[in-house]
């Protein structure tokens, strides 16, 4: 039995059957108000636009014998039939019938993309705006007028008004008159604060409005030299008017423009304007992102502190700061909070402040200053990866012998200062840690011998001997069995089946290296001596015996 077919199905009781509630007669009432355009029909699809409060792309097919419809709208979202639905279907109705009925673009070779759409059926361009102050003015009225509530869409007329207002400015800026563009670009922006929504054409959306104559407005105060007590004023006015500028920090793209003594306005403007606000002030406003702005770029914590409620009173509080604003394009400004974490800290500050300024500094050229924040940051938290950064700063200023130099007395000399300052257990904890740091400095140099040497005169901790054991494998094979056995001695001190796995693992390099020496008996024995010593952890007796074999007794 065939299947039924569009024709078929499509009917007015099938439309009237399947509608969501009164969405038939609304259905009807949009047809004849002329809301249809574009309407296209296949043998198997039947499509159209259909304006209610936007614009909506509908289609109606058959699938397993039965009508079906789209339409984003809310209604037809979830699958049902709604106005526009029904619009579309007895808009193909009235054109089977051949009936007067009014159907925009009936007849063309209408497609079901928007974009497409447009360009098959745009309205003529628009005349190139004079680039006359009066009338690039009327142009940007055009532009800018607001649209109909609801309606989410401009105009491509707009659009294309849009280009012409640009285009002339454009023409006006090369021709040296920069102090009117600036004039009528900052037109621009404030009467575009409000606007909303997108046009049709791709890449022309509403919401670049503001991109377009910020653009032009920061070129043009730069090729006039606009004052930068002017322009702070009249950007703190733009802000506050704006919640979009506000929130995005159009202030902070003019931070080179305004100086000191710009920034020093606009931060006044926006303290006085904080601070005559009734407490407690909204937070998220747009006025206290200005005033946040402001702090930011004047390099004011305690500003920043009363306005967002951070912390200063800790290193953290100044690398957060310094990092936005990094992340905003203000590398100036974040080299500044880091100075002044580091001088507010001069004992202890952030470690990441003296990333942040060696990095600065360096792709600067200022290397003498760059070392001295790597070294500072070296001898407040000795570690294998500060070293290397040490290294590598050094090797780009050219100066690598002298820091590796430099590196490693200093580590001596904390090893020997150690061994008589502060209680026990610390002179060790420090002892070992600087020992650690200067063999890892050796191995990595592929000076195994001097490694060995200061192992043996500092000591390092576990894992650093274990490094050391494995680069005397080849060349000294005994010193290497003895370190695996003293390493598989000290790890059991702490019942931890972890460590005791740990243990074992010591031992199996152990006997093998034995075994290439031709002492296995001497590894036997270690090992019958090590059970002993160890007879009562029964879990590491039981990882041995596994391993190695049951043991005596």
């Amino acid at each position: 039995m065939a299947k039924p077919t569009l024709t078929e199905l499509l009917t007015k009781e099938t439309l009237d059957r399947s509608a969501h509630g009164s969405a038939y007669s609304f259905g009807r009432r949009y047809l004849k108000t002329g809301r249809v355009s574009d309407l296209m029909a296949r043998t198997d699809r039947v499509s159209a636009r259909v304006r209610g409060w936007d614009w909506y792309d509908v289609e109606l097919w058959v699938v397993d014998g039965q009508l079906r419809g789209t339409c984003p709208c809310p209604v037809g979202s979830d699958g049902r039939f709604c106005e526009h639905i029904v619009a579309a279907g007895l808009a193909w109705l009235e054109r089977r019938r051949g009936r007067g009925i009014h159907v925009s673009g009936y007849g063309s070779r209408a497609r079901s993309r928007v974009s497409q759409v447009l360009k098959q059926h745009r309205e003529p361009q628009e005349r190139p705006v004079r680039a006359e102050p009066g009338s690039i003015r009327a142009a940007i009225d055009d532009v800018t007028s607001p649209h109909r509530t609801g309606l989410r869409y401009q105009t491509a007329r707009q659009a294309g008004k849009l280009n012409s207002v640009r285009d002339a400015l454009e023409q006006m800026l090369a021709a040296g008159q920069a102090a009117t563009v600036v004039e009528l670009a900052a037109y621009g922006l404030e009467r575009s604060k409000g606007m909303r929504g997108w046009t049709y054409d791709p890449g022309q959306g509403f919401e670049q409005v503001d991109s377009e104559f910020l653009s032009l407005h920061l070129r043009a105060c730069a090729v006039a030299k606009s004052d930068p007590a002017e322009l702070a004023r009249w950007l703190f006015n733009f802000e506050l008017r704006s919640a979009r500028a506000a929130w995005e920090g159009v202030f902070i793209r003019y931070a080179e423009l305004l100086g000191d003594k710009g920034l020093a306005v606009y931060r006044e403007l926006a303290v006085a304007e904080w601070r005559a606000r009734p407490s407690p002030r909204d937070e998220g406003s747009r006025l206290q992102e200005v005033v946040c702005h402001a702090a930011l770029l004047t390099v004011d914590p305690e500003l920043l502190s009363e306005v967002v409620r951070s912390d200063f009173s800790k290193p953290w509080a100044y690398y957060v700061t310094a990092r936005q604003c990094m992340e905003l394009g203000l590398p100036d400004k974040a080299v500044a909070w880091a100075e002044l974490g580091v001088k507010t800290f001069p004992a202890a500050p952030h470690p990441y402040l003296r990333e942040l300024l060696a990095g600065e500094y360096s792709r600067r050229n200022r290397m003498t200053e760059a070392l001295s924040q790597v070294w500072a940051l070296f001898t407040e938290s000795p570690g294998i990866e500060n070293y290397r950064q040490l290294r590598t700063f050094a090797q780009k200023a050219g100066q690598a012998p002298v820091w590796r130099d430099e590196a490693l007395e200093y580590l001596r000399e904390r090893t020997v200062r150690a061994r008589t300052a502060g209680p026990k257990e610390q002179q060790e904890r420090e002892r070992t840690t600087c020992g650690s740091l200067l063999v890892e400095i050796l191995l990595s140099e592929k000076n195994v011998d001097a490694a060995w040497r200061e192992a043996n005169i500092s000591g390092c901790d576990v894992e650093v001997w274990f490094k050391l054991a494995r680069a005397r494998e080849a060349k000294h094979p005994a010193d290497a069995v003895r370190i695996y056995q003293q390493l598989a001695e000290q790890v059991v001190q702490h019942a931890a089946d972890f460590e005791y796995r740990a243990a074992v693992r010591y031992l199996c390099r152990a006997e093998a290296l034995a075994g290439k020496l031709g002492r296995p008996d001497k590894f036997r024995e270690f090992l019958a001596g090590y059970r002993e010593r160890n007879k009562r952890k029964k879990n590491l007796l039981r990882l041995l015996n596994r391993k190695f074999g049951p043991g005596n007794g």
